[in-house]
């Protein structure tokens, strides 16, 4: 099942769920309470690593799922753009490209290097 991955990210409390609006962490600084404890699904990926599991089956010991297309580089939040990879490995190129855009501005062109 394919979700909007814009919807389920946003920062943006449901006043359905608590009755009132504002963003998460104005919110949730009233009532001294944590954002991933109170939002956790939307917060952590739990929705979209959930939907990954059903459709490919439990994800192995030592496996994490990453984008295709990184996050940070605006990869997308859904089934598509998953899959599973070693921890090890994606530790070190999400170090790689952490070292290759952290000095650039939001919105700024990106090239990468990639090198074995």
């Amino acid at each position: 099942m394919a979700t909007n991955s814009a919807s389920r990210m946003t920062p943006w409390c449901s006043s359905k769920r608590n009755g009132r609006s504002g963003t998460v962490g104005s919110l949730l600084g009233a009532v001294g309470v944590p954002g991933v404890l109170v939002d956790f699904e939307n917060l952590t990926g739990y929705w979209v690593a959930h939907e990954w599991q059903l459709a490919h089956g439990p994800i192995a010991r030592g496996m994490r799922l990453t984008g295709k297309q990184p996050f940070v580089l605006g990869g997308g939040y859904d089934l598509a753009n998953l899959y599973a990879t070693d921890s090890v490995t994606l530790m070190r190129l999400r170090g790689d490209i952490y070292r290759q855009i952290r000095d650039l501005p939001d919105g700024a062109h990106v090239k990468l290097r990639v090198e074995r």
